[in-house]
């Protein structure tokens, strides 16, 4: 049984989820059918979990990329502003989603070909799926106020390149309002 999304972080997560399955970059990316197939992608609060609950090899890792994993935000991720009108009153909501965007290296440059070429690849599709986000905020979906970047996108630390395999990542910052 799946529990329906009907409090505030729930419903913010989810919608994020929704308006990142939409976008027709990140379906490309993912090289997904459609938004179903890209929700398949999108995993919330943490990592895609092996069922048993032990630890992804990194080969296993490789076949869940590219991948999201959005969480409700650190600092404000959860916020309701009064609207005074008249006597009666309501509030606003809003706060900060944290989208983690992770993608392997390509292969044929996993052995340092060109990793500026590699990380420019990363880029341009994070950067397009961003402007899906902008192009798509409020309609039917989340209403983004603002995007900013929680860490700049980077390739994975070496530390964990034996048990993670070779990947670059991102995390954004998405601000929201129902205002």
């Amino acid at each position: 049984m799946v529990t329906a999304a009907s409090g505030s972080f729930a419903k913010a997560k989810l919608a994020a989820a929704n308006i990142l399955a939409a976008s027709s970059s990140f379906q490309t990316w993912t090289t997904s059918a459609d938004s179903t197939a890209a929700a398949k992608r999108i995993h919330f609060d943490i990592g895609p979990t092996p069922y048993n609950l032990r630890a992804f090899t990194a080969d296993e890792l490789r076949t869940l990329r590219p991948l999201a994993v959005i969480r409700v935000g650190e600092a404000d991720g959860l916020v309701r502003r009064r609207i005074a009108v008249g006597v009666g009153h309501s509030f606003a909501e809003g706060g900060m989603i944290s989208m983690m965007l992770e993608d392997d290296l390509p292969p044929n440059l996993v052995d340092g070909e060109d990793p500026i070429e590699a990380l420019r690849l990363f880029e341009n599709n994070v950067g397009d799926v961003i402007d899906d986000l902008c192009a798509n905020a409020g309609r039917d979906y989340l209403t983004i106020t603002r995007i900013t970047t929680e860490r700049s996108p980077q390739r994975g630390s070496i530390v964990g390149r034996e048990a993670q395999g070779e990947l670059f990542f991102t995390s954004l910052a998405i601000q929201w309002s129902q205002e």
